[in-house]
């Protein structure tokens, strides 16, 4: 019973979820925007394409290529958001807020805001780092 409950549910879950993304592709008009050019759909299906291409190929690595694979790009991630996002936030403290902006929004929150969300970032990526550096030796 409670296995024909589950699957009930799943499938008024998938009909829910492919009604409502009809809804949203038709309200979007996300069909005209891909008609217009038509590029853009094969750019999206070639980046669909080599993304999966890429994570067979990392699947069919060794589980210690794998860990060496994270380790690298999780560091190079940590990096990039670091410099990145240390840089944004300092390039937006230096802005003047335009003033139609939001008189509840200071700039000061904003630049927090960005600030917070870049760390906890970084600090992710940095620990998953750690866990792989701490994993290789």
């Amino acid at each position: 019973m409670k296995k024909i409950s589950s699957l009930v549910l799943v499938a008024l879950f998938v009909v829910w979820s492919s009604i409502n993304l009809i809804q949203e592709i038709n309200a979007d008009d996300t069909l005209q925007y891909f008609r217009e050019r038509p590029a853009r759909l094969l750019l999206v299906a070639g980046i669909g394409i080599a993304g999966g291409l890429v994570a067979y190929l990392v699947c069919r690595l060794s589980s210690r290529r794998q860990r060496q694979l994270k380790l690298w790009l999780s560091g190079l991630a940590g990096g990039f958001v670091t410099l990145a996002g240390g840089g944004f936030t300092l390039w937006m403290a230096g802005m003047t807020m335009p003033p139609e902006t939001d008189p509840g929004i200071s700039k000061g929150r904003m630049v927090f805001t960005l600030l917070f969300c870049t760390m906890a970032t970084a600090g992710v990526l940095w620990f998953e780092f750690w866990r792989g550096f701490k994993q290789r030796g």
